[in-house]
């Protein structure tokens, strides 16, 4: 899985880099960040590497000489952040205890808060946060030759979009949310979150909005499951 980590990029904040990036390495994730992409403006290249992305970590640390600005943290984390978030995907917000980011900035999740004297609680609840979305990984297989060359076109279209949803126990289904279709070995995996225990899951596929393929309800605790 790629989780994006948006970060002050100074000394003040590079012990996010040294101390958390590997803990978040140790978890499985591949993790993916703009540094020596960002300026003025949300760079092509660090776009590029949040569409490519399957959830996020914003640490909104102060940034020093913001005097008493409604936002006192760093620009491209937030540009980062909330362009993320447009996608429907998961973030999970970390911000400094002295720092000021206006209410709604990304809808209503909670944060978690950072107090420098204490990183490492600040760690663990993050660790403790991303544990809790209970993500799992999906290897789908194609029914035919046909739709699996398609697959190799359509994820490299921009009108390509994979959404999923999850049905818990009682037969609640969540709403359709938009992941990312990877390939690895020349098999395509889905990385799917908030999965219920036990539930389902359902994955579609769609070009320019139209489906073109579903796997119907199966099993959450399935590695793998057949689109048609």
């Amino acid at each position: 899985m790629r989780l994006f980590v948006g970060f002050g990029y100074n000394d003040r904040d590079s012990w996010i880099e040294r101390q958390v990036f590997p803990v978040l390495e140790s978890l499985g994730f591949t993790v993916a960040h703009g540094k020596g992409l960002h300026g003025q403006d949300l760079q092509q290249g660090v776009k590029e590497q949040l569409d490519q992305s399957d959830a996020a970590v914003g640490f909104f640390t102060l940034r020093e000489g913001q005097g008493q600005a409604d936002y006192t943290s760093h620009i491209w984390v937030r540009d980062e952040m909330v362009y993320f978030n447009a996608k429907d995907k998961p973030i999970v917000p970390v911000v400094e205890e002295t720092v000021r980011v206006p209410q709604g900035l990304l809808g209503d999740r909670q944060y978690i808060v950072l107090r420098q004297q204490d990183r490492l609680g600040c760690v663990v609840e993050l660790v403790q946060a991303l544990g809790s979305r209970n993500i799992r990984r999906v290897k789908l297989k194609p029914e035919s030759d046909q739709l699996r060359q398609s697959l190799h076109q359509w994820r490299r279209s921009s009108m390509f979009e994979i959404h999923y949803r999850t049905q818990d126990a009682t037969g609640y289904e969540s709403s359709f949310r938009r992941g990312r279709l990877e390939l690895v070995d020349q098999s395509f995996y889905l990385n799917v979150f908030d999965v219920p225990r036990p539930g389902f899951v359902e994955v579609e596929g769609l070009l320019n909005g139209a489906p073109q393929f579903s796997s119907g309800w199966a099993s959450a605790v399935a590695v793998e499951v057949q689109v048609s």
